[in-house]
């Protein structure tokens, strides 16, 4: 089968909000003329952007930056007080520009009878309502991009960056149903992948398998963030959602086995109205005998939040009514929840930070969850905001640069290793490696509530899958072979979560550690970074100091203290602290 040869000005590669924008605002910059974005699934109609819960983090001109970026910090399902103020800031002043920009494509936001922005307040901050939820939202952006002449490239699932001289030129992928063959060159590449959840139970989300992260850290780039992890609670056996931030802003309430609202004894967290802090709250309910099960209760919902439901949400509202959780636009059951599974939430490329280009292969960008979170946060206002920005520097970047050859010994080298499964005539099915990485992953004291011991026993098995699972691999087809590469990239990134996690020896949102219980600012303002070593392919983990004048706005007191949840369990007589600790 004949290759297919693609060249372009600028490579996106994802086609959630971060890369439709990005493809959208390089078109826009009328630097370059040839916007390639490529999307494993379809345009619009995958991961989290298009299946997001109503809820739209977006800052506006009214919104004081310095509060906004306090809230973003207290708000618990990112980095907290590691992140790049300076990066957090540049976002959130960029963001009153990124909602007008979305209206202009076509994206549309719910307003009040005085025609302003209906706001509520969730997970830190004041946050707007998407009118009609994600879909048509992406829908409105992936027609904007066909319209202003992006080429949009559905089913096609890239799956290694191409590099030369330290510069990415390009990259290579297969068809998500024929397993035919791209090489893509490119003059800038912004990855817009999202990260991965592991095809855990959160809902649109099963497409993403951390290909971002994998193909960077193949290709030199240093990643970072990965130390943290804040997943989302959903349905345990059934798949609800989204809506969980919506919920909450609303008046819902998790339950514990006992039925008692257990957040209430944690009042610094329930003020901050996040779904993301019940997950280690949960699971230190469950080792104390309060639960499974754990429940969402949504029965005091009016008929009129109902409603409010069925418009910001209505895929998730018909899901609720086709269950029989909903009837007559009232909510008559309980539904049984649970943490999602691991979410190395901090995970991805490092940047510079005023130009969102990978620090160390030139000619990369990346946005939104492909990014580290130390830098450009969370949400779709974020990925669409980074998007735009790194496409407004790839696009200068690109802008009378000459054309790099790709390397065809390279090229061969990748295809060789692509599709190498479907030649395989026994093997393994991706199907047990994905449950091997679930099964080792998955248990809230590897991801929730860690410990050096369960960290390296989890550490152990994923070399196990590593060294005698991933290279056995086999695939009967096209569809098979794109579930191998998920496979093979989210392996790769439970390496790079299990030996950030273990790198970190202290406990901070996202990272608690019960042998390291304290948060230490004396000896951990640090960003833990991976990279792939040149000469011998080992990865590598180190820490780098956050520079000072990253914080911009709030300055870290140098102190030692136990970390509140450690404090508020030990009081509440949940655990006991270590002796030598």
């Amino acid at each position: 089968m004949a290759d297919n040869q693609i060249e372009c000005d600028v490579l996106v590669v994802g086609g959630g909000i971060g890369g439709c924008c990005a493809a959208i605002a390089a078109k826009e910059t009328g630097k370059v003329d040839e916007v390639v974005l490529v999307e494993k699934s379809h345009t619009g109609r995958t991961g989290p952007s298009a299946f997001v819960g109503g809820i739209y983090l977006g800052y506006l001109s009214e919104d004081i930056p310095d509060e906004t970026l306090k809230g973003l910090i207290e708000g618990f399902t990112l980095c907290g007080d590691l992140c790049s103020q300076k990066a957090f800031l540049k976002l959130i002043e960029y963001g009153p520009r990124t909602v007008e920009n979305l209206e202009r494509w076509g994206a549309k936001f719910m307003r009040g009878a005085d025609g302003k922005y209906v706001r509520v307040y969730q997970r830190g901050i004041n946050t707007m309502r998407l009118d009609g939820g994600g879909l048509p939202l992406m829908e409105a952006l992936r027609r904007y991009a066909l319209r202003i002449g992006v080429q949009v490239i559905n089913w096609v699932t890239v799956t290694d960056l191409l590099t030369r001289d330290k510069r990415a030129v390009g990259a290579v992928g297969i068809g998500s149903r024929t397993a035919e063959f791209f090489t893509f060159s490119s003059k800038a590449t912004i990855l817009a992948t999202g990260g991965t959840v592991f095809k855990s139970r959160q809902p649109g989300h099963r497409q993403l398998s951390g290909d971002g992260w994998a193909m960077a850290y193949r290709a030199g780039a240093d990643m970072a963030g990965a130390d943290h992890d804040t997943p989302n609670v959903y349905g345990a056996t059934l798949e609800i959602g989204p809506g969980n931030g919506y919920y909450l802003s609303q008046g819902a309430r998790l339950l514990n086995s006992k039925m008692e609202e257990y957040i209430k004894k944690w009042p610094e967290l329930a003020r901050v109205n996040s779904p993301e802090s019940h997950s280690p709250l949960m699971a230190l309910e469950a080792r104390i005998g309060n639960g499974p099960p754990m429940w969402l209760d949504l029965r005091d919902f009016t008929p009129e939040q109902v409603e409010g439901i069925y418009r910001s949400i209505p895929y998730a509202a018909k899901r609720w009514e086709k269950l029989g959780f909903i009837k007559n636009k009232k909510f008559v059951k309980l539904c049984e929840y649970a943490p999602e599974g691991p979410r190395a939430f901090g995970a991805g490329v490092l940047l510079n930070r005023d130009t969102f280009e990978s620090r160390n292969l030139s000619c990369l960008f990346a946005c939104g969850e492909a990014a580290t979170y130390y830098q450009t946060s969370g949400g779709l206002n974020n990925a669409a905001t980074s998007g735009i920005i790194a496409a407004e520097s790839a696009a200068d970047k690109a802008d009378g640069m000459d054309s790099e050859s790709v390397d065809r010994n390279q090229v061969e080298e990748l295809k060789e290793v692509t599709l190498a499964p479907l030649r395989r005539k026994e093997g393994i099915e991706p199907e047990y490696g994905l449950t091997m990485i679930q099964e080792t992953l998955h248990p809230y004291f590897v991801n929730l509530i860690r410990s050096e011991k369960n960290l390296k026993k989890a550490l152990g098995k994923v070399d196990d899958i590593k060294n005698d699972v991933v290279p056995y691999l086999r695939a009967y087809d096209p569809h098979y072979l794109r579930l191998v590469c998920d496979v093979r990239n989210m392996t790769l990134c439970a390496e790079i979560f299990l030996r950030s996690a273990l790198e970190r020896k202290e406990s901070r949102w996202g990272a608690l550690r019960e042998d390291y219980p304290y948060t230490d600012n004396v000896n951990w303002l640090k960003w833990v970074i991976v990279s792939k070593d040149a000469a011998s392919g080992e990865m590598l983990v180190r820490t780098e100091d956050i520079p000072a004048e990253e914080f911009a706005a709030f300055k870290l007191k140098k102190e030692r203290v136990l970390h509140p949840f450690w404090a508020r369990a030990e009081e509440l007589g949940y655990w006991q602290r270590p002796k030598n600790k």
